[in-house]
């Protein structure tokens, strides 16, 4: 683990996976209806328990990888972790334990157990995620001696959902920090010219972007309309989804970079500078998508479905945007071959597929699909 992953000490962390742990077995170990007080106790210190938890796995992420290799010697696997170690250690992971991580979980730790007493009574333990998920936790020691595991919708969607954020959560915090510093940088060097005002405005979308995520994941509360419903359910969404991300992004599209078909058009000043600009406006497209999505902005999750902004329109607006960018940037800017933009629609064809079929399991989305026909382009496709 590096020294500077976050700056709670280990034994500390440890020491209250295990208090919670305790807490949580006691707590769901009493017989009768609970109290109000007991209740939200239970749900508190689950929630602890996984948000300590998931804070080790990630601190510590990199030794279980390492630790791995003396067991699973193939080199592909080693190559793996190799490029996986590298990613834990740069620039997408290092804001978000330097400057975040370490504040979110005293505010979880000191805040939670207040918003659930006295905010949250409505939704009983019995049907909570996380103590359902830690009830299944529990119950595998008994598996052993031939006893059924607790298992329902609620474990399932508990377990997901952790997977989610564990994902997300500290990828969007540290590339909203990026964008902020980088934004930061570019205002005190601003200056009027047609390139720069359009990276200026770029840096500016990418920016509310990954801040509307980073908060879409770390803020799930009743009062917003914004709990997740379901996550999705197919081994082949999570692929695709997780194809786009680093760390596998950053091999991911390899079987597709080879300039087979050399792209990239003469054309003059004016039209550099117009198509410039059409990139520009597309970025703007792709941010109004994600204010659109608000709160509910997160991939992978149904939170409830959008009908504003550009969803009004068609059913992907984010992918068309960038799909459209890296065309004009390939096919006029020279910056992809033709078989990685054959790979970018692909993929992104895969995604949108994936949540639909995830997303048609709610009666509202095939509502939505009814009264918004068109999947990526008004009036063809």
């Amino acid at each position: 683990m590096l020294p500077d992953r976050g700056n709670i000490p280990a034994d500390v962390i440890l020491c209250g996976v295990f208090i919670f742990l305790l807490m949580s077995v006691i707590t769901l170990g009493r017989k009768g209806r609970g109290t109000g007080f007991s209740e939200a106790v239970a749900k508190y210190a689950c929630r602890m328990f996984f948000l300590l938890a998931s804070y080790l796995c990630l601190r510590n992420v990199d030794v279980l990888l390492h630790f791995s290799l003396r067991y699973l010697r193939w080199d592909v696997y080693h190559d793996l972790v190799t490029v996986l170690v590298g990613n834990l250690n740069g620039g997408n992971y290092y804001n978000f334990f330097i400057y975040f991580v370490d504040v979110y979980v005293a505010f979880c730790v000191f805040l939670t157990f207040p918003y659930l007493y006295w905010l949250e009574r409505r939704i009983p333990v019995s049907r909570d995620r996380y103590v359902n998920l830690l009830r299944t936790l529990m119950s595998l020691p008994g598996v052993l001696r031939k006893r059924t595991m607790h298992w329902n919708a609620e474990s399932r969607l508990g377990l997901m959902t952790i997977l989610v954020k564990v994902f997300f959560v500290p990828l969007m915090v540290s590339w909203s920090i990026n964008n902020f510093v980088h934004l930061k940088n570019s205002t005190l060097a601003f200056h009027w010219n047609i390139y720069f005002v359009n990276a200026y405005l770029v840096a500016l979308f990418i920016f509310v972007d990954t801040v509307i995520f980073a908060t879409g994941y770390l803020v799930e509360l009743p009062q917003l309309d914004n709990e997740i419903k379901s996550v999705e359910p197919s081994l082949l969404g999570w692929l695709v989804c997780l194809w786009c991300y680093p760390p596998f992004n950053i091999f991911s599209f390899r079987p597709f970079d080879y300039c087979i078909i050399r792209t990239g058009m003469e054309c003059p000043v004016w039209a550099h500078v117009v198509l410039t600009c059409i990139i520009t406006l597309l970025w703007g497209i792709f941010v109004w998508s994600s204010i659109a999505l608000g709160f509910k902005a997160s991939n992978l999750t149904n939170r409830g479905i959008v009908r504003e902004g550009p969803y009004r329109y068609v059913r992907h607006p984010a992918y068309t945007a960038k799909l459209l960018i890296w065309i004009i940037q390939g096919i006029f800017f020279s910056q992809f071959g033709v078989l990685i933009l054959l790979g970018f629609v692909i993929v992104y064809a895969l995604r949108a597929w994936t949540e639909e079929r995830h997303l048609s399991l709610d009666p509202d989305y095939l509502s939505y699909c009814r009264a918004v026909k068109w999947r990526f382009l008004p009036g063809i496709i």
